[in-house]
């Protein structure tokens, strides 16, 4: 499946992939299906500004997931962050590496790194 994933990321189909990373995660219940719908959205987004509610959709996607299971990877809090600033909502985006799942990014300096650039935009 996961070949089919990027086979509609070659034709930019990002609407067929969404639709499959949702499918498949409610099959699975792996955690990185739903960062895979929510970067399918955001490109989607990235493609035609115009769909920008889809943003909130993602959003409430990855907080419904972390409420249940967390967010583990440093790949899954990036991309929750980037959702988050994508929106504009820099201040939820530190809030976010500044509480509980912060600890997703390991390396400290990457961390602190991250912390600042967010610093500045809020």
């Amino acid at each position: 499946m996961s070949a089919l994933f990027r086979a509609y990321l070659r034709e930019a189909n990002f609407v067929k992939m969404q639709q499959l990373a949702m499918k498949l995660y409610k099959q699975t219940s792996d955690e990185k299906y739903v960062f895979w719908a929510a970067t399918a959205i955001r490109l989607q987004v990235k493609e035609d500004p115009n769909s920008s509610k889809l943003l909130q959709l993602a959003e409430m996607m990855i907080k419904k997931h972390a409420s249940i299971s967390g967010i583990k990877t440093e790949q899954a809090l990036r991309t929750y962050i980037e959702l988050l600033q994508q929106e504009g909502k820099h201040s939820d985006a530190l809030a976010c590496l500044e509480g509980k799942y912060g600890d997703a990014i390991n390396i400290e300096a990457d961390r602190m790194l991250l912390k600042a650039e967010l610093h500045m935009k809020v």
